[in-house]
């Protein structure tokens, strides 16, 4: 069971015992590390590069970096009770990703809010022309002028979804209930399901209360529920499975006071996500919808990693999409 945990983990783990002998490695690991080590090989000899921070390692928690294949390796690492250490690797290219990624939803927000600036005032002007306009005139040109007061209409909804993802309300966290504030979302969701869709629960009835905003993650939810029937609705049939469980193996908060994080994984029997969102997620106006904008998930991440949590979008090798996102467990009971 440990060892299978050990190898679905994206970073490198590895374990010495009291003579810095190699007890543990997953395959991240071995990856990482030069040459072909196997348990019982001495660490501090096989990579000089991490010698001195195993040295520390065995003797307090450390975070740092060395260079391994000419590659920055961010290195975290604690003594373990019966001596030795263990150490956690993380890749260069998922800081490199995270990094960029990071700015880029920076840079966006930054667009949005100026896009919403320049247009939420002459917008309207032009919609209350519209209003007017279509109350006073007949005819043939009444039907233009419902169209443009439903087309302003539907770039006033643009200018929200740009001015949601510039400057969203900061988030207020607080214990939750999780699978109280799902079956919420998903009563409404089913509520409204076109006949062939159903929705299938995997909920872990030990899943400990939540530290997050739950109107900010109701709002996830709903457009990620929202997502999974466009995309299966045209079908006429297809299943959405929502999951939960605790993400074994990542924490989050400052050293002092680290929290053990929540799984929830949304996935759907589509055909899954096209390869250019996959390439470019959470990236506004990228989008494969008619008439998307691809303002959802962009918002749906900066909602999420404003509470210390992470969205990561996926096909899943089984067939369809899915979304997982990871959020802090409460530090109350």
């Amino acid at each position: 069971m440990l060892e299978a945990l050990l190898a679905a983990l994206p970073d490198g783990i590895l374990s010495v015992d009291a003579e810095g002998r190699l007890a543990t490695l997953n395959p991240a690991a071995r990856e990482l590390l030069p040459g072909e080590l196997s348990e019982g090989d001495r660490l501090a000899e096989a990579v000089p590069a991490l010698a001195p921070l195993l040295a520390r390692a065995v003797e307090e928690p450390l975070r740092g970096s060395v260079l391994l294949g000419g590659s920055p390796v961010e290195v975290r690492g604690a003594p373990l009770p019966a001596g030795g250490a263990v150490l956690s690797l993380r890749p260069p290219g998922q800081l490199d990703r995270r990094a960029h990624e990071a700015a880029e939803a920076s840079r966006w927000a930054s667009l949005a809010a100026g896009l919403a600036h320049e247009l939420r005032n002459p917008l309207a002007g032009i919609e209350g022309a519209a209003t007017l306009l279509a109350r006073s005139v007949e005819g043939e040109l009444a039907p233009l002028a419902e169209v443009v007061t439903k087309e302003s209409r539907r770039i006033e909804g643009l200018v929200t979804g740009l001015m949601d993802l510039a400057r969203p309300r900061p988030p207020e966290p607080r214990p939750t209930d999780l699978h109280r504030l799902l079956e919420e979302v998903l009563r409404l969701t089913e509520a409204s399901l076109p006949a062939g869709l159903r929705i299938e629960r995997r909920f872990d009835p030990s899943l400990p209360p939540l530290e997050v905003d739950p109107e900010h993650l109701t709002q996830v939810l709903h457009n990620l529920l929202r997502n999974a029937v466009e995309v299966l609705a045209p079908a006429g049939e297809g299943r959405i499975t929502v999951s939960t469980g605790v993400a074994l193996g990542l924490r989050s908060g400052p050293p002092h006071a680290r929290r053990s994080m929540a799984r929830l994984v949304v996935r759907d029997s589509g055909p899954g996500f096209d390869p250019r969102v996959l390439e470019q997620p959470f990236t506004p106006f990228v989008t494969t919808k008619p008439s998307g904008t691809g303002l959802g998930l962009a918002l749906c991440r900066r909602l999420i990693e404003a509470q210390q949590g992470l969205i990561e979008l996926a096909n899943d090798p089984a067939g369809g999409a899915r979304v997982q996102l990871v959020l802090p467990l409460s530090a109350q009971p």
